[in-house]
Protein backbone atom coordinates (compact mmCIF):
# COMPACT_ATOMS: atom_id res chain seq x y z
CA UNK A 1 0.00 0.00 0.00
CA UNK A 2 2.75 2.46 0.83
CA UNK A 3 4.78 1.80 -2.77
CA UNK A 4 1.22 2.38 -4.46
CA UNK A 5 0.85 5.98 -2.34
CA UNK A 6 4.60 6.77 -3.47
CA UNK A 7 3.57 6.49 -7.09
CA UNK A 8 0.37 7.93 -7.25
CA UNK A 9 2.64 11.05 -5.18
CA UNK A 10 5.15 10.79 -8.16
CA UNK A 11 2.53 11.30 -10.86
CA UNK A 12 0.77 14.30 -8.68
CA UNK A 13 3.96 15.79 -8.83
CA UNK A 14 4.91 14.69 -12.46
CA UNK A 15 1.89 16.38 -13.30
CA UNK A 16 2.51 19.31 -11.25
CA UNK A 17 5.80 19.96 -12.85
CA UNK A 18 4.37 19.69 -16.53
CA UNK A 19 2.04 22.02 -15.52
CA UNK A 20 4.66 24.48 -14.60
CA UNK A 21 6.20 23.82 -17.98
CA UNK A 22 4.29 24.57 -20.75
CA UNK A 23 5.05 21.78 -24.19
CA UNK A 24 7.08 24.13 -26.93
CA UNK A 25 4.30 23.24 -29.34
CA UNK A 26 0.83 23.09 -28.47
CA UNK A 27 -0.08 20.62 -30.84
CA UNK A 28 2.14 17.70 -32.24
CA UNK A 29 1.54 15.08 -34.98
CA UNK A 30 1.05 11.48 -33.55
CA UNK A 31 1.52 8.67 -35.65
CA UNK A 32 1.48 5.02 -34.08
CA UNK A 33 2.69 1.99 -35.85
CA UNK A 34 1.43 -1.24 -35.07
CA UNK A 35 1.95 -5.24 -35.82
CA UNK A 36 -0.77 -7.20 -36.09
CA UNK A 37 1.17 -10.06 -34.79
CA UNK A 38 4.81 -10.07 -33.58
CA UNK A 39 7.27 -10.16 -36.13
CA UNK A 40 5.63 -7.80 -38.66
CA UNK A 41 7.44 -5.30 -38.91
CA UNK A 42 6.13 -2.52 -37.12
CA UNK A 43 9.71 -1.16 -35.79
CA UNK A 44 11.23 -1.28 -39.23
CA UNK A 45 8.78 0.50 -40.99
CA UNK A 46 8.42 2.99 -37.58
CA UNK A 47 11.74 3.93 -37.47
CA UNK A 48 11.71 4.57 -41.17
CA UNK A 49 9.08 7.06 -41.49
CA UNK A 50 10.71 8.98 -38.73
CA UNK A 51 13.63 9.22 -40.90
CA UNK A 52 11.30 9.88 -44.13
CA UNK A 53 9.73 12.57 -41.82
CA UNK A 54 12.86 14.11 -40.50
CA UNK A 55 13.52 15.00 -44.35
CA UNK A 56 10.01 16.34 -44.68
CA UNK A 57 8.93 18.24 -42.16
CA UNK A 58 10.12 21.81 -40.68
CA UNK A 59 10.33 20.56 -37.07
CA UNK A 60 11.46 18.19 -34.31
CA UNK A 61 11.05 14.42 -35.10
CA UNK A 62 10.42 12.09 -32.42
CA UNK A 63 10.50 8.19 -32.24
CA UNK A 64 8.93 6.51 -29.23
CA UNK A 65 9.09 2.97 -27.93
CA UNK A 66 5.69 1.76 -26.31
CA UNK A 67 6.38 -1.32 -24.94
CA UNK A 68 6.77 -3.79 -21.74
CA UNK A 69 10.82 -4.08 -20.88
CA UNK A 70 12.20 -7.28 -21.11
CA UNK A 71 8.89 -8.88 -23.25
CA UNK A 72 10.17 -7.97 -26.19
CA UNK A 73 13.40 -9.40 -27.63
CA UNK A 74 15.85 -8.47 -29.16
CA UNK A 75 15.84 -4.96 -28.17
CA UNK A 76 15.28 -2.52 -30.39
CA UNK A 77 17.96 -0.31 -28.69
CA UNK A 78 20.26 -2.69 -29.69
CA UNK A 79 19.21 -3.67 -33.24
CA UNK A 80 19.47 0.25 -34.12
CA UNK A 81 23.35 0.31 -32.68
CA UNK A 82 22.41 2.85 -29.77
CA UNK A 83 25.49 2.09 -28.06
CA UNK A 84 27.31 2.91 -31.12
CA UNK A 85 25.65 6.08 -31.95
CA UNK A 86 25.90 7.14 -28.54
CA UNK A 87 29.76 5.98 -27.30
CA UNK A 88 30.60 9.00 -25.56
CA UNK A 89 27.09 10.46 -25.18
CA UNK A 90 24.41 10.58 -22.46
CA UNK A 91 21.06 8.71 -23.70
CA UNK A 92 18.79 10.27 -21.30
CA UNK A 93 15.95 6.97 -20.08
CA UNK A 94 12.83 8.15 -20.50
CA UNK A 95 11.16 4.98 -18.76
CA UNK A 96 13.21 5.79 -15.57
CA UNK A 97 12.53 9.14 -15.76
CA UNK A 98 8.78 8.23 -15.74
CA UNK A 99 8.70 5.49 -13.71
CA UNK A 100 10.42 7.81 -11.18
CA UNK A 101 8.49 10.80 -11.48
CA UNK A 102 11.08 13.16 -13.16
CA UNK A 103 10.21 15.57 -15.93
CA UNK A 104 10.91 14.75 -19.43
CA UNK A 105 9.66 17.79 -21.21
CA UNK A 106 12.97 19.10 -23.17
CA UNK A 107 14.99 16.13 -23.07
CA UNK A 108 16.05 14.62 -26.43
CA UNK A 109 18.66 12.21 -27.73
CA UNK A 110 19.62 13.09 -31.19
CA UNK A 111 20.44 11.18 -33.83
CA UNK A 112 19.85 11.12 -37.66
CA UNK A 113 17.94 13.81 -36.92
CA UNK A 114 15.35 12.27 -34.58
CA UNK A 115 15.12 12.06 -31.20
CA UNK A 116 15.29 8.27 -29.85
CA UNK A 117 12.87 7.66 -26.57
CA UNK A 118 14.09 3.61 -26.15
CA UNK A 119 14.12 0.94 -23.42
CA UNK A 120 17.25 0.43 -22.48
CA UNK A 121 19.02 -1.91 -21.16
CA UNK A 122 18.73 -0.11 -17.44
CA UNK A 123 15.21 -0.08 -17.76
CA UNK A 124 15.18 -3.85 -17.55
CA UNK A 125 17.43 -3.79 -14.74
CA UNK A 126 15.02 -2.14 -12.90
CA UNK A 127 12.47 -4.15 -13.81
CA UNK A 128 10.33 -1.11 -15.27
CA UNK A 129 6.51 -1.32 -16.04
CA UNK A 130 4.86 1.43 -16.80
CA UNK A 131 1.37 1.74 -16.42
CA UNK A 132 -0.88 3.16 -18.80
CA UNK A 133 -1.71 6.58 -17.12
CA UNK A 134 2.21 6.90 -17.19
CA UNK A 135 2.60 5.61 -21.01
CA UNK A 136 0.16 8.21 -22.08
CA UNK A 137 1.99 10.59 -20.09
CA UNK A 138 4.96 9.48 -21.59
CA UNK A 139 3.44 10.11 -25.03
CA UNK A 140 1.77 13.58 -24.53
CA UNK A 141 4.57 14.89 -22.81
CA UNK A 142 7.29 14.26 -24.90
CA UNK A 143 8.55 18.01 -26.83
CA UNK A 144 8.65 16.93 -30.71
CA UNK A 145 6.44 18.49 -33.14
CA UNK A 146 5.79 15.23 -35.32
CA UNK A 147 5.76 11.75 -33.01
CA UNK A 148 6.18 8.55 -34.27
CA UNK A 149 5.34 5.77 -31.62
CA UNK A 150 5.68 1.86 -31.82
CA UNK A 151 3.07 0.71 -30.51
CA UNK A 152 4.34 -3.00 -29.11
CA UNK A 153 1.72 -4.14 -26.55
CA UNK A 154 2.24 -8.10 -25.32
CA UNK A 155 -1.77 -8.07 -26.52
CA UNK A 156 -1.49 -12.05 -25.04
CA UNK A 157 -1.02 -10.67 -21.71
CA UNK A 158 -4.42 -9.78 -20.37
CA UNK A 159 -3.34 -7.00 -17.86
CA UNK A 160 -1.13 -5.30 -21.13
CA UNK A 161 -3.53 -6.51 -23.73
CA UNK A 162 -6.42 -3.68 -21.93
CA UNK A 163 -4.20 -0.82 -22.00
CA UNK A 164 -3.66 -1.24 -26.36
CA UNK A 165 -6.88 0.74 -27.34
CA UNK A 166 -6.64 3.60 -24.51
CA UNK A 167 -3.05 4.15 -26.32
CA UNK A 168 -4.03 3.82 -29.74
CA UNK A 169 -6.86 6.07 -29.46
CA UNK A 170 -4.35 8.97 -28.45
CA UNK A 171 -3.00 9.05 -31.81
CA UNK A 172 -4.04 11.27 -34.64
CA UNK A 173 -3.23 8.09 -37.12
CA UNK A 174 -2.50 4.47 -37.02
CA UNK A 175 -0.78 2.56 -39.44
CA UNK A 176 -1.34 -1.07 -39.41
CA UNK A 177 1.08 -3.49 -40.06
CA UNK A 178 0.54 -6.90 -41.30
CA UNK A 179 2.45 -9.75 -42.40
CA UNK A 180 0.51 -12.04 -44.92
CA UNK A 181 2.01 -15.38 -44.06
CA UNK A 182 -1.72 -17.42 -42.89
CA UNK A 183 -0.07 -18.36 -39.98
CA UNK A 184 0.34 -14.77 -39.07
CA UNK A 185 -3.20 -13.83 -40.04
CA UNK A 186 -4.56 -16.44 -37.69
CA UNK A 187 -2.31 -15.10 -34.74
CA UNK A 188 -3.19 -11.80 -35.24
CA UNK A 189 -6.74 -12.28 -35.50
CA UNK A 190 -8.14 -10.67 -32.41
CA UNK A 191 -5.89 -7.90 -31.79
CA UNK A 192 -6.74 -7.02 -36.59
CA UNK A 193 -10.65 -7.17 -35.58
CA UNK A 194 -10.03 -4.74 -33.02
CA UNK A 195 -8.14 -2.95 -35.34
CA UNK A 196 -11.18 -3.22 -37.63
CA UNK A 197 -13.84 -1.47 -34.94
CA UNK A 198 -11.57 1.01 -34.47
CA UNK A 199 -11.81 2.22 -38.54
CA UNK A 200 -15.56 1.75 -38.42
CA UNK A 201 -15.86 4.28 -35.29
CA UNK A 202 -13.86 7.02 -37.71
CA UNK A 203 -10.61 6.77 -36.73
CA UNK A 204 -7.58 7.31 -39.08
CA UNK A 205 -6.01 4.25 -40.15
CA UNK A 206 -3.44 3.01 -42.73
CA UNK A 207 -3.37 -0.98 -43.51
CA UNK A 208 0.44 -1.44 -45.00
CA UNK A 209 0.84 -5.19 -46.19
CA UNK A 210 4.36 -6.13 -45.44
CA UNK A 211 6.61 -8.55 -46.68
CA UNK A 212 4.21 -8.59 -50.09
CA UNK A 213 5.98 -11.52 -52.24
CA UNK A 214 5.01 -13.88 -55.67
CA UNK A 215 4.00 -16.90 -52.93
CA UNK A 216 0.96 -15.03 -51.66
CA UNK A 217 -2.45 -15.95 -52.95
CA UNK A 218 -3.64 -12.19 -52.90
CA UNK A 219 -7.30 -12.60 -53.44
CA UNK A 220 -7.43 -15.09 -50.51
CA UNK A 221 -5.37 -12.94 -48.41
CA UNK A 222 -7.55 -9.71 -49.42
CA UNK A 223 -10.79 -11.61 -49.13
CA UNK A 224 -9.92 -12.74 -45.37
CA UNK A 225 -8.55 -8.88 -44.22
CA UNK A 226 -11.74 -7.29 -45.94
CA UNK A 227 -10.01 -4.01 -46.08
CA UNK A 228 -9.88 -1.60 -49.70
CA UNK A 229 -7.36 0.29 -49.36
CA UNK A 230 -3.93 -0.36 -48.40
CA UNK A 231 0.02 -0.32 -49.21
CA UNK A 232 2.33 -2.81 -49.87
CA UNK A 233 5.98 -3.06 -48.72
CA UNK A 234 7.69 -5.80 -50.55
CA UNK A 235 9.73 -8.74 -49.18
CA UNK A 236 13.11 -7.61 -48.74
CA UNK A 237 16.51 -9.88 -48.45
CA UNK A 238 17.18 -11.00 -44.73
CA UNK A 239 20.89 -10.55 -45.16
CA UNK A 240 20.23 -6.49 -46.01
CA UNK A 241 18.67 -6.40 -42.83
CA UNK A 242 21.94 -8.31 -41.15
CA UNK A 243 24.25 -5.76 -43.38
CA UNK A 244 22.53 -2.84 -41.71
CA UNK A 245 23.13 -4.00 -38.27
CA UNK A 246 26.71 -4.58 -38.41
CA UNK A 247 26.98 -1.57 -40.10
CA UNK A 248 24.97 0.20 -38.15
CA UNK A 249 22.62 1.73 -40.20
CA UNK A 250 19.17 2.51 -40.38
CA UNK A 251 17.06 0.37 -42.53
CA UNK A 252 15.73 3.55 -44.21
CA UNK A 253 18.78 2.87 -46.51
CA UNK A 254 16.75 0.54 -48.16
CA UNK A 255 15.65 1.56 -51.32
CA UNK A 256 13.13 -1.39 -51.23
CA UNK A 257 11.59 0.16 -47.85
CA UNK A 258 12.10 4.33 -47.98
CA UNK A 259 10.41 4.53 -50.86
CA UNK A 260 6.67 2.81 -50.96
CA UNK A 261 6.80 3.93 -47.45
CA UNK A 262 7.58 7.37 -48.83
CA UNK A 263 4.68 7.58 -51.38
CA UNK A 264 2.37 6.09 -48.74
CA UNK A 265 3.10 8.67 -46.02
CA UNK A 266 2.44 11.45 -49.16
CA UNK A 267 -0.84 10.11 -50.69
CA UNK A 268 -2.24 10.01 -47.10
CA UNK A 269 -0.89 13.51 -46.04
CA UNK A 270 0.82 12.08 -42.94
CA UNK A 271 2.99 15.18 -42.39
CA UNK A 272 0.55 17.11 -42.26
Amino acid sequence: MEKESDQRMNRLFLRERDELHPPLVAEKIKVGVAGMCQGAGASVIGTTLAKIASKNIKGRVKFLEIAEPGRHKPMLFDSLGMDKRFAGRDFFEFYSAVSEGRPIRGKANIDEGISWALITHNDLKKFINLTKEEKIHLINNTSCDMLVCDINCNTSDSSVADQWESLVDEMDVLIFVIDPMPSRLLAGYSLFSRARALEEKGKKIIWVINKYNDGINKKECLAYLRIKTYGVIPLIQQEKFYTSEYNCRLPYHLKELNLPLAELAKKHEIFT
